[in-house]
């Protein structure tokens, strides 16, 4: 019998399980696994012990095969020297105030920048989960694509004006950054990750030649440096981005259903990466009835998703009820409709 981090990697290096994984691995916490693990938010985003409450409880109360931890895109902002504000509610994620850098050539990133910010903490609740949990799951940490960093932390009009018309300042600062996405990356790999959610939401802004001549690139030496497996996840409308995404060395793609289809990505990317997704995240998981987060994964499975995973997370609001349909749709897909196929 395999573990789940044997069956993930297997899957990861195309091998065939003779079944549907359990394994979510772009699984985010909601508001009643807090309540479950007696753990919250805002705490949990800078507490590492707090931290790692919150994300075993995405396992505990789900039968998830995997945890994802942390959840926000402001720790890299941070630790830059910017500001987030990280909210005083239970359902609030932290969201950037103010830029790093005024002036790009103030940019530095060496290894102390891991001891700044929420960092430490992140690590610290990496290892508190692996402790525990040993190999029972897959250990997903989420770091910042270079553009999601760059544009946060420089300023997101300036950063797409810059490639536009400065772009040898532009290819230099996304070179700059994504020196911090290795190094964050290889030390939660370090701290007990399995597997990098590379998240880089303002590349859905881009044209499919200005992704291609920007982010490839960069996207190649992480692909290249960060020493484990690493997936992209990509928000919006991916369609003028999908043909170049294989080019990244990525293993696997998330993409945000309904903007773009299983089926098109699929006939896309064809199998040269794993795809990850789709359930809609607000119309199914947050809004719709269990029925249609069933039909939904069963949908997904069928069209060719390697992973099954909510188009952009599950919302702190959440429904934990729909949620848990994911892993019913799976177990009913093993057992009642894979082996006629």
């Amino acid at each position: 019998m395999l573990s789940p981090k044997e069956e993930v990697f297997g899957i990861i290096n195309g091998e065939e399980p003779g079944y549907f994984p359990r394994t979510i691995i772009f699984s985010t916490p909601v508001v009643d696994m807090m309540k479950s693990a007696g753990a919250y938010w805002p705490k949990g985003h800078y507490d590492g012990e707090e931290m790692a409450k919150i994300a075993g409880a995405i396992h505990d109360t789900t039968g998830f095969n995997s945890v994802m931890l942390h959840w926000d895109h402001c720790a890299e902002l941070e630790a830059l020297g910017g500001t987030s504000s990280l909210g005083d509610k239970i359902t609030d994620i932290p969201e950037p105030k103010e830029p790093a850098f005024s002036d790009i050539d103030e940019i530095r990133v060496d290894g102390g920048i891991l001891k700044k910010g929420r960092f430490p903490e992140i690590f610290k609740a990496i290892g508190i989960v692996r402790n525990r949990y040993k190999d029972d799951i897959v250990i997903v940490p989420v770091v910042c694509g270079p553009l999601d960093v760059a544009c946060l932390s420089v300023g997101v009009n300036k950063m797409y004006k810059m490639m536009i018309k400065e772009p040898a300042r532009a290819v230099e600062v996304l070179d700059k950054l994504s020196d911090l996405c290795i190094l964050f990356g290889n030390e939660a790999l370090r701290s007990g990750g399995d597997v990098i959610h590379l998240s880089d939401p303002f590349c859905q802004g881009l044209t499919g030649e200005t992704f291609k001549r920007f982010i490839i690139p960069v996207y190649r030496k992480l692909s290249d440096s960060i020493r484990g497996p690493v997936y992209l996840h990509i928000c919006g409308n991916t369609s003028p981005l999908l043909k170049h995404i294989p080019d990244s060395g990525f293993f696997g793609f998330s993409f945000d259903s309904p903007p773009v289809s299983v089926e098109q990505v699929k006939n896309v990317l064809g199998n040269r990466m794993k795809l990850i997704g789709s359930v809609p995240t607000v119309t199914h998981i947050l809004e719709g009835t269990k029925r249609e987060v069933f039909d939904s994964s069963l949908e997904c499975i069928h069209a060719g998703v390697d992973f099954l995973a909510a188009s952009c997370g599950f919302p702190p609001e959440a429904p934990l009820e729909n949620i848990k349909e994911m892993l019913h749709a799976i177990d009913h897909y093993n057992k009642n409709v894979r082996k006629s196929v």
